[in-house]
């Protein structure tokens, strides 16, 4: 997990000189950034938009009709954070099957040897 962790705050660390827990440093790097956005496109090729603004002007932009459906909304709020949590738990099963399998396979070693010995003199006494 912690290679998908990197990858994640490497941006975040390239774009804030190391600094990336830096709540206002993360702000104005990514203002930063829109205005340098800003200063290169041209005013008829560039469209400030968010998910919030649906569909009417990112399909008015492209010069393309507005669909006849709610504007998709799947990266709600705690997502992220919910797949994360989920990554979590899969690792933490991971760690404690890793720390488990060896017990486990003496013990079901241990189990079987006993079943088929019990077997083997069950059969022998009749």
């Amino acid at each position: 997990m912690w290679p998908y962790i990197d990858l994640l705050r490497m941006p975040l660390r390239y774009w804030t000189g190391d600094d990336w827990q830096n709540r206002n440093k993360l702000l104005k790097t990514f203002d930063d950034h829109c205005d340098r956005i800003r200063a290169v496109v041209a005013k008829d090729n560039l469209l400030e938009w968010t998910p919030a603004d649906g569909w009417d002007p990112l399909c008015n932009f492209l010069g393309k009709s507005v669909p006849n459906e709610p504007f998709p909304n799947i990266n709600k709020g705690g997502d992220v954070a919910e797949l994360h949590r989920g990554m979590a738990y899969v690792r933490a099963a991971s760690l404690i099957w890793g720390w488990l399998r060896l017990p486990l396979t003496v013990l079901g070693a241990g189990a079987f040897a006993l079943v088929t010995t019990w077997w083997s003199l069950y059969r022998h006494r009749r």
